[in-house]
């Protein structure tokens, strides 16, 4: 090959020994044969092309060069490029909630989710805004704060997601699309203090009457979601309980089965709905529920940033038993795939360049760059949720 020049893998395709040219590899047509100049880690003095055009991609870390290194995997910045030349380093970081420097506001951690949902949350709003055209009043993103009550807090990770589904039920049945996503923790980051929050289509404003009486629907879906979880973990007990005193009562009594059933289910069900009332000492039309709606792009965008933020900040080994693993963001409905050109973070989810949408690689000859390094460089525009473009690129070859 021409001196100065690698195949666009990174010099990774093997070559011919008679032609001294890349042997041909099983890919997409636009990559095959693609050939590009090699910079140096510092690109002073080299035939590569400048100005690259950014397009609608906007600075998303509010003025930063980068995000704090993250602390706990020593994390850094590792380089892609596309067949167009195109050259993006993504932070790679340990992305957990009470990291120092993932979690902090509007950081790593924040600002990917906040990427990975901004899309859906738009559609949302272009769904609110066909609805108002056409009943003529402002329909925008209801927005729910369901607070569970302290005496039963003190539940695990599988509990949780089925009491979000269950909650879920009633939401999905009523609007067309929402989403879902747990608070951990209050203001302090620290205290155990989990609430889920709930953006759907179709919010609009209710009079004080009609909005107690949603909350009260949303309150009892809220018991009755704690009633159904502990029927399941007596579901053994009960059956067994239950065939003990079918026998007395088919001998004495007799009857249909299916009907003794239904009635000792429901009797065990209401008994189970005291106990819980009982327990938490707090008539159920005072539980903490909370509702508004927003119907500007702008607050919908920024309510969206809101419920996305980490919460807990402060490690603890209490919540991390609960909460390690879960797949917290939870959306129902039909949605339109985001344009990739519009939000780096979906592109490079996908592998693909946020400039071009043509598909990236691991460039191996950039490499992995570490923190202190990538501060002094000067030549790399942030893009939002960690991924930064290069404002040079390879100068591609004819093909």
């Amino acid at each position: 090959m021409p001196g100065g020049q690698v195949d666009i893998w990174g010099g990774c395709a093997p070559l011919c020994p008679n032609t001294n040219k890349p042997k041909p590899l099983k890919l997409h047509d636009c990559h095959r044969g693609a050939v590009v100049y090699k910079p140096e880690p510092k690109t002073e003095g080299l035939d590569v092309q400048e100005g690259v055009d950014l397009g609608k991609l906007v600075d998303g870390g509010g003025g930063k060069k980068s995000f704090p290194v993250c602390s706990l995997n020593k994390g850094g910045f590792m380089a892609f490029r596309c067949v167009n030349g195109h050259v993006i380093r993504k932070q790679i970081g340990c992305t957990k909630e009470y990291c120092p420097e993932c979690g902090e506001k509007w950081g790593l951690l924040h600002q990917r989710t906040y990427f990975r949902g901004v899309d859906k949350m738009m559609v949302m709003h272009r769904i609110n805004e066909e609805m108002s055209a056409e009943k003529g009043r402002k329909i925008g993103v209801g927005y729910w704060v369901i607070t569970l009550p302290k005496q039963l807090r003190d539940i695990g990770k599988k509990d949780l997601s089925f009491i979000q589904d269950y909650v879920l039920k009633y939401f999905e049945k009523k609007y067309s699309n929402g989403v879902s996503r747990w608070h951990w923790c209050g203001e302090d980051g620290e205290r155990w203090h989990p609430h889920l929050n709930i953006l759907h289509v179709g919010g609009e404003w209710a009079k004080p009457e009609l909005l107690e009486k949603k909350k009260n629907r949303v309150r009892f879906q809220l018991l009755r979601a704690f009633v159904s979880l502990e029927m399941k973990k007596r579901k053994k007990e009960m059956y067994l309980d239950m065939r003990e005193k079918w026998k007395i009562w088919n001998v004495d009594e007799g009857g249909l089965y299916k009907q003794f059933k239904e009635n000792y289910y429901r009797g065990i069900r209401k008994k189970i709905k005291k106990e819980i009332v009982e327990m938490v000492n707090v008539p159920v039309e005072k539980w903490v529920v909370n509702y508004k709606y927003k119907y500007e792009k702008g607050r919908v965008k920024h309510l969206w940033r809101y419920v996305s933020r980490p919460t807990w900040r402060k490690f603890s080994t209490y919540i991390n038993e609960r909460v390690k693993g879960y797949r917290n963001v939870r959306w129902w409905g039909v949605w339109t795939d985001p344009d990739e050109k519009d939000n780096p973070v979906i592109a490079m989810d996908k592998m693909k360049c946020p400039l071009c949408g043509s598909h990236v690689h691991v460039c191996t000859e950039l490499g992995f760059i570490a923190e202190r390094e990538f501060r002094e460089r000067d030549d790399y525009i942030h893009v939002g949720g960690g991924i930064y473009i290069a404002n040079w690129k390879f100068k591609p070859v004819p093909i």
